[in-house]
């Protein structure tokens, strides 16, 4: 009897450990997109069979629930803006100089054409705060080992992806792999961390590949500029900051 209680004891505080683990492994991945203030600089290229598209952009974020991002490039589109402030989503149009309320599931849908998400550009659930953990040990990943641990949204987070798989790699704690799973549990979206740079301090993705519901990966977003933004404020994330803001 004691030794069925201490092994139900020894089980326990490593499961407990296990739980630590994990989470400490998940913060330390989104540690450099969620953690600082920053201003960011990057190209999203989508190929097609028939033509290439590349949208500059730059943001501004606070965290993954304030987030602002204008559009540079090509000059069709320079101007448009999208912002995610808490639970709210907005939209400005130069071109009739309005500001329009978007619905929080757009956050879901596909960018502009392309196999990101709006959430891939206005800053995602936190899979530290928002997810249950379940560590599912090591695996291999494009020659690399990884931390395999798969995320279910908690009741009262309102996510439209039905669990989550995300890679960390042994090496460096970021995370290398991201597979978004609907409620079919087919997978919906993959996304890639394709090489790994240090930008003002900090080690993050500066290249990532994303796949579609096809399985075929046509879209890639490049990090050109990083940095850390202390001054920044959720004050900064209003509707007006939208139509002042320069391409």
């Amino acid at each position: 009897m004691k030794t069925l209680l201490a092994f139900s004891f020894l089980a326990c505080t490593v499961l407990q450990s296990m739980g630590q683990d994990v989470t400490a492994l998940l913060r330390k991945a989104e540690q450099a997109s969620i953690q600082h203030a920053s201003t960011m600089d990057m190209a999203i290229t989508n190929v097609k069979p028939r033509y290439t598209k590349v949208i500059n952009m730059r943001t501004w974020s606070i965290g993954n629930k304030h987030s602002l991002a204008v559009i540079t490039s090509p000059k069709r589109d320079s101007g448009l803006t999208y912002m995610r402030a808490g639970d709210d989503l907005y939209m400005y149009s130069p071109r009739i100089d309005r500001v329009s309320k978007l619905p929080a599931s757009m956050l879901m849908q596909g960018w502009m054409g392309t196999d990101a998400q709006f959430d891939n550009v206005l800053g995602q659930s936190s899979f530290v705060d928002d997810f249950h953990h379940d560590y599912q040990g090591k695996v291999d990943v494009n020659g690399a080992p990884c931390h395999l641990i798969a995320c279910t949204p908690k009741d009262d987070v309102a996510v439209a992806h039905a669990r989550v798989n995300v890679y960390v790699s042994v090496q460096h704690g970021g995370w290398v792999r991201m597979q978004f799973f609907n409620r079919r549990d087919q997978v919906s979206q993959q996304m890639d961390a394709l090489r790994y740079g240090v930008m003002d301090g900090v080690l993050m993705p500066v290249e990532i590949g994303m796949t579609g519901k096809d399985g075929v990966q046509r879209t890639t977003m490049e990090v050109l500029q990083w940095r850390k933004r202390p001054d920044l404020t959720e004050a900064y994330f209003v509707p007006s900051r939208m139509t002042q803001l320069e391409p």
